[in-house]
């Protein structure tokens, strides 16, 4: 059963996500992009997430990979160089470049998508 403290915490969520407040926590961002992957599979959008506008062809694929970069550090890499020469190769939206830049900020990040729609994104 679920407590009224949960309820009320969704209901909050919601309410936020209706006005499109930026979410407080990076779990939370998370969990407005599952709502999306349920609500927007197949289709495209906006979403704000951390500060940054993210356009999207796809709510599932575009939470694939926040889950995927962001939560499971899966594209995270040890590096002596602080500013190293990165190659993206299927640059989708550029969630990993976003992910880079927090990592890397001097980085030289140099991204590419051969779908000509996701790159207009």
């Amino acid at each position: 059963m679920r407590t009224a403290t949960h309820l009320l915490q969704r209901a909050l969520w919601y309410l936020r996500l209706a006005l499109r407040h930026q979410p407080r926590s990076r779990p939370e961002g998370l969990w407005r992009v599952r709502h999306l992957r349920h609500h927007a599979t197949g289709k495209g959008g906006q979403l704000l997430w951390e500060g940054c506008r993210i356009a999207y062809a796809d709510g599932d694929a575009l939470f694939q990979q926040l889950n995927e970069i962001f939560v499971h550090g899966t594209y995270d890499f040890r590096c002596a160089n602080k500013n190293p020469r990165i190659i993206d190769c299927g640059a989708h939206v550029g969630c990993a470049v976003r992910r880079w830049r927090q990592t890397f900020p001097g980085a030289r990040i140099t991204a590419i998508e051969a779908d000509s729609a996701i790159a207009a994104l």
